[in-house]
């Protein structure tokens, strides 16, 4: 069922000068029951305006709104509390706004209490509570109020991490276990690739794309970069793809003793490819020269995901006695294999880190190859689609039948 329904919104502001535009235009979506939505996009794409259209509390220009079911919110540090109210008080005014008898509110005291981890503060009047004290109430109130859609704005990157992923897990728990809607907006895109199911990416107030959170998010990370490498800002859409601002480097030298010749990476056909699929195998090949009599060079080889997380970090030099071998000047090739399967669909960043003499470090060589892997056929109708992880390689392993 479609809880949520956003049906070619429009907000516009006027300047001093007097002049219009659009904080958002033609906004349009359909959020289902038991959903969780992540909208993303630059400063100033207008996540925050659609939070507070759909929260109620700004009306739009044109289009419409529909939802189904009691709305509760948390858009602003510094609304709906009274801040020479106790937290006590604050959460018995909250709870009547948000529709909750008194009885009701008394039932549910001591869990929004116990939940926000402010026992120690809740006599205090909240003027008295640091901003992350503040978003810990609010946010109890908040997911105990039995509101069937909650919308939530950045506030949640004032938190401390502990309890973000409290906030998360609740998250998780009440769509999966109530049904409920949540729609949140922030800029870690990591953590909202983790909890959210659905993307909302909004550019200069456009629906730039809306659909599962994994794809949106690498493609948004990706023109980050591109922007940024651009010189442009990142609401602008580049017209290069990342593989062609970030194409295999070569020919990069660090300092005088190593010289990167070129890196690039082969697919199940042997054909030298940045695409590929899940069911290629993969073969990663690093040339490279060394200038002068080595001992012990190194060269680790860091794969991480496009959001920058690490995922898998490998070299020739972790295998004992490596230390002492001795490599003299000449052209050398180093080639890594792994078997079909072994990554999920994504785009990685694999970045070069070269030593010797295991006392030094040569440098690094960042983004020195990209790597897009897209689901296979079979994968895109396997029951185990979309798991959250990026290595799905199985290690040896022996079956057996005891009975």
């Amino acid at each position: 069922m479609t809880t949520v329904e956003i049906n070619k919104v429009s907000k516009t502001f006027t300047q001093n000068g007097g002049k219009s535009f659009y904080a958002l235009k033609d906004v349009s979506a359909a959020l289902e029951q038991g959903s969780i939505t992540g909208i993303i996009g630059a400063n100033g794409a207008g996540k925050s305006t659609l939070l507070k259209i759909l929260g109620g509390m700004m009306k739009p220009s044109s289009g419409a709104i529909i939802i189904r079911g009691e709305v509760s919110s948390v858009l602003e540090i510094g609304t709906g509390f009274h801040p020479d109210l106790s937290g006590r008080d604050n959460v018995f005014l909250a709870g009547a706004i948000a529709g909750l008898s008194k009885a009701e509110i008394h039932k549910r005291f001591d869990e929004i209490v116990f939940f926000s981890g402010l026992e120690a503060w809740i006599d205090e009047p909240v003027k008295h509570y640091s901003s992350g004290m503040y978003l810990r109430l609010a946010f109890s109130v908040v997911v105990h109020t039995g509101c069937e859609v909650l919308f939530l704005d950045e506030v949640m990157s004032v938190g401390d991490a502990a309890f973000r992923v409290q906030c998360f897990e609740k998250m998780q728990k009440l769509a999966l276990d109530s049904g409920r809607t949540i729609v949140f907006a922030g800029h870690n895109i990591q953590e909202m690739s983790a909890i959210a199911t659905k993307g909302l990416w909004l550019v200069n107030g456009k629906v730039r794309a809306y659909g599962a959170i994994k794809g949106i998010a690498e493609t948004y990370l990706s023109e980050s970069i591109i922007s940024i490498s651009d010189g442009q800002s990142n609401n602008l859409q580049s017209s290069k793809s990342d593989l062609e601002i970030y194409p295999p480097k070569t020919r990069v030298d660090l300092n005088g003793v190593f010289f990167l010749d070129k890196i690039v990476v082969f697919n199940s056909a042997a054909e030298e490819n940045q695409i590929l699929t899940t069911d290629d195998s993969i073969t990663l090949q690093i040339d490279f020269t060394a200038t002068s009599n080595v001992s012990s060079l190194q060269v680790v080889i860091q794969i991480c995901s496009i959001e920058g997380q690490v995922i898998t970090t490998f070299s020739d030099a972790f295998i004992p006695g490596s230390e002492h071998k001795v490599s003299p000047p000449g052209k050398y090739r180093h080639s890594y294999y792994f078997r079909p399967g072994h990554f999920n669909a994504g785009t990685y960043v694999v970045n070069l880190i070269v030593g010797a003499d295991m006392a030094y470090r040569l440098g690094i060589i960042p983004r020195a190859l990209l790597v897009k892997i897209s689901e296979s056929d079979i994968d895109k109708n396997s029951p185990w689609q979309g798991l959250p992880s990026s290595i799905r390689a199985c290690p040896e392993s022996l079956i057996e039948k005891l009975l």
